[in-house]
């Protein structure tokens, strides 16, 4: 019985996206969350289908409580909100509703990755960039920030600020496994070889 079992709700919804039935997903998702509220899982599915119809309004409104029933729950809340606008597969809306989000946590330097990224998706360089940037000023050791902030870089077509941003993250944290991997992939992106080799050396050397 729909009406009453968030379960059966939470088939009927997943049953309707399968058959690519969004109008019925749609009912089943909303019918899923009167009766379990909390429910990441429908708060997620929800956005991605009012993303889907153009629903911005809607779309927002479930982003802001998806955020808020994870901010105490041990994840990366703007993650969640990411990964939720993204699957709607529109990319110019995911941006808007990331941003509209952000706006409400502009001290939160997860907040500002997470719109970096969908603007990234949405070919939006220059937001993306200022995002970015914003995450690494607000968080100085964000380092998958950084290492977005020299990908986008590259994507502009500015290498040399995309090697200047990997040199100034090892200069803060020299002993990074991840900034040094990172370093090394966007060298060899960049056809710069021998540079790349340099930094699995030291890769080597950081792991036992």
């Amino acid at each position: 019985d729909l009406a009453n079992d968030p379960i059966a709700a939470e088939r009927a919804a997943r049953v309707a996206l399968y058959n690519k039935d969004n109008i019925g997903a749609l009912k089943a998702v909303n019918g899923w969350i009167k009766l379990d509220p909390k429910s990441a899982k429908a708060r997620q599915i929800a956005v991605m289908l009012y993303v889907q119809s153009g629903d911005a309004e809607a779309a927002l409104r479930h982003l802001k409580l998806l955020v808020k029933l994870h901010e105490n729950g041990g994840q990366d809340e703007f993650a969640q909100a990411m990964v939720a606008v993204a699957s709607g597969k529109n990319n110019d809306l995911a941006l808007k509703l990331m941003q509209s989000l952000a706006h409400d946590y502009k001290a939160n330097a997860k907040a500002r990755y997470a719109v970096a990224m969908i603007a990234v998706m949405a070919k939006k360089l220059d937001v993306a960039e200022s995002e970015a940037r914003e995450a690494v000023r607000i968080a100085p050791g964000m380092e998958k920030a950084k290492i977005l902030l020299s990908r986008i870089y590259v994507e502009k077509g500015e290498p040399t600020s995309a090697m200047s941003v990997m040199q100034q993250a090892l200069k803060l944290t020299p002993k990074s496994k991840d900034l040094h991997s990172a370093y090394a992939r966007l060298l060899i992106d960049m056809n710069k070889p021998k540079l790349a080799y340099r930094q699995f050396q030291q890769l080597m050397k950081l792991t036992p």
